[in-house]
């Protein structure tokens, strides 16, 4: 849990707090109240998988190039990457800047090599 503190700092919100002003104005339209323990528990989850996503990418990367790679350092060269994601069609396109993409088709590969474990493979 430390390390995924350190490399995503997740931000968890401790109370449900309604804005009544904004920037000195009152605001006419006020905000319905969020279940905040439902708030955090995804925001959570989405930072474990962020988390889990990095950790996979660091191993190839490391097994790639040979040396050794941190979680900070994967997270700024290669997730925090210029990317646009194209929906259309049910399907979702993700572009990639240019100055990344040698990064990235070699990761696309060894990903495409990797296979489930055999506990979560199918069982006919």
């Amino acid at each position: 849990m430390g390390e995924l503190k350190n490399v995503l700092e997740p931000t968890l919100s401790s109370t449900n707090r309604v804005k009544r002003h904004y920037q000195g104005r009152k605001i006419q339209n006020k905000t319905v109240p969020q279940d905040t323990m439902a708030a955090n528990a995804v925001l959570l989850l989405m930072n474990c998988l962020a988390y889990n996503m990095n950790d996979v990418v660091r191993v190839l990367w490391e097994q790639q190039t040979k040396d050794g790679w941190s979680l900070q350092r994967t997270r700024v060269a290669v997730m925090k990457i210029a990317t646009r994601f194209l929906v259309h069609s049910r399907r979702i396109t993700v572009v990639i800047a240019r100055s990344a993409a040698r990064w990235w088709q070699g990761l696309w590969t060894r990903l495409a090599c990797l296979r489930p474990p055999l506990c979560l493979a199918g069982r006919a």
